[in-house]
């Protein structure tokens, strides 16, 4: 498993690990709020530039 942030940021910044990559997620809907989790985390970051 890997250690990731609540974001799922890994230890190398704007390297994010989502769905069954992260060792996280059991199923395919967790698999999908593990994207959306890090797809808002990007966006959050963009606006901010």
């Amino acid at each position: 498993r890997l250690n990731v942030s609540n974001e799922l940021e890994t230890r190398i910044k704007n390297l994010f690990a989502i769905g069954d990559g992260a060792g996280i997620t059991r199923g395919l809907i967790q698999a999908s709020v593990s994207g959306v989790i890090a797809a808002r985390a990007i966006l959050k970051r963009e606006s901010k530039e």
